[in-house]
């Protein structure tokens, strides 16, 4: 009997060993304001990888790095306050408060050395977390987001899109989604992110939108003394020497022919990448010095503008069709032109002559296709290295 009892003993942690490692625990902590915070949490090793979603997703989206990763790190991703399971009751929002969440449950976690992801939203509060925790991380990477550093939303570019969630929250999203992927990408997935994006509360959308006015991320970035990696995608190219002029030590690896989710489009290969960014920022960490994965960003070209008149400027003003669903809409205030994707701020673009002008946030540039008298027929988008012609709706 009692070899027996042994023998099954050790069939059962046999059979436990076999199984792997548990699955993520769902867990809480309280924010500084006393907001709960939902987190799922598996696995052990350092460096632990702690994981931020991007405004309106939850901390789902980070389901198949929890379980890739968790046999060897402790692995967390949670829900920032008004998104997924955590609480929605704030008086005040803002990226710092956000780092001041991530903070919360890496000290809940009583983690010692950790590398922080962000994706999108997630990455600019990634980097405040680190500015909180300067002895335990490691670096941080962006998961496209980071493409540049240079652009500040002004209180009015907020109060318009926070209202345009406000007045009619599923199409606002809707279109922001569609835009986030190729036009190409599997339509289940689309629906997948939309619908899960869906649940956050649009309220709490209104709040974070409006809470972004004048946050400046290369102030931030400037600040931090780890270094900064990206893992984008293609769809909005990363202006490399924009950024490493912010952030010297700046590196990404770009996935092609990816959009704003790589870890829902491609997770194998998106966690191949995560290895190869978790691996060097090891290696940096103790003084070595891992080969780069964008090659040295080339000095961007000076470029001068010239004034316009308010019937030159006109000529540009319209919609125009760069894919199904994702309109670029020029219009005109005062002698300022100004750009606005589908589901993105506006910002300035700056004329070079009568028919191309410039953005100074990202290294792109506009060609209008001006021929006679009338208003531009259509427009090409230059940026990195694509030539993406555009339709003007009439």
């Amino acid at each position: 009997m009692l070899n027996a009892a042994i023998a099954t003993t050790l069939a059962s942690a046999i059979a436990l060993a076999q199984a792997g490692p548990a699955g993520p625990e769902r867990k809480t902590c309280k924010a500084a304001d006393g907001v709960p915070i939902v987190y799922s949490a598996a696995g052990s090793g350092e460096p632990a990888l702690v994981f931020i979603h991007g405004g309106l997703a939850n901390r789902g989206f980070w389901d198949e790095q929890l379980k890739a990763f968790s046999p060897d790190h402790r692995v967390i991703a949670l829900d920032l306050p008004g998104h997924g399971e955590s609480g929605i009751e704030r008086k005040k929002w803002g990226l710092p408060e956000f780092g001041d969440d991530v903070r919360a449950v890496v000290e809940a976690e009583g983690l010692k050395k950790l590398i922080v992801f962000g994706n999108s939203l997630g990455g600019p509060v990634a980097i405040e977390a680190a500015l909180r925790l300067p002895d335990k991380v490691l670096g941080v990477v962006g998961v496209d987001t980071f493409q540049a550093l240079s652009y500040k939303m002004t209180a009015e570019q907020a109060r318009q899109r926070a209202e345009a969630f406000r007045a009619d929250f599923a199409g606002s999203l809707k279109g922001m989604v569609k835009s986030l992927f190729h036009p190409d990408a599997p339509p289940a997935l689309v629906a997948d992110a939309e619908r899960r994006m869906g649940q956050t509360s649009p309220q709490a959308a209104y709040q974070m939108f409006l809470s972004m006015a004048d946050y400046d991320p290369a102030a931030a970035a400037r600040r931090l003394t780890v270094p900064l990696y990206a893992i984008n995608g293609d769809l909005f190219p990363t202006d490399v020497a924009g950024v490493s002029s912010v952030k010297p030590d700046f590196d990404v690896i770009v996935m092609k022919h990816m959009g704003h989710y790589p870890m829902l489009e491609r997770p194998e290969e998106f966690n191949r990448d995560v290895s190869e960014v978790v691996s060097a920022l090891v290696r940096r960490s103790r003084g070595e010095t891992p080969a780069r994965f964008a090659p040295k960003p080339e000095p961007t070209k000076v470029r001068k503008e010239m004034r316009l008149t308010p019937e030159q400027l006109d000529r540009c003003v319209g919609r125009y069709e760069l894919m199904p669903g994702f309109v670029l809409t020029i219009t005109r205030e005062g002698d300022r032109l100004l750009s606005q994707a589908t589901g993105q701020p506006s910002v300035e673009i700056f004329a070079e002559s009568e028919k191309e002008f410039f953005l100074k946030v990202v290294d792109a540039q506009l060609s209008f296709q001006i021929d006679g008298p009338g208003p531009a027929k259509g427009v090409v988008l230059h940026q990195g290295g694509r030539d993406i012609p555009a339709k003007r709706l009439e």
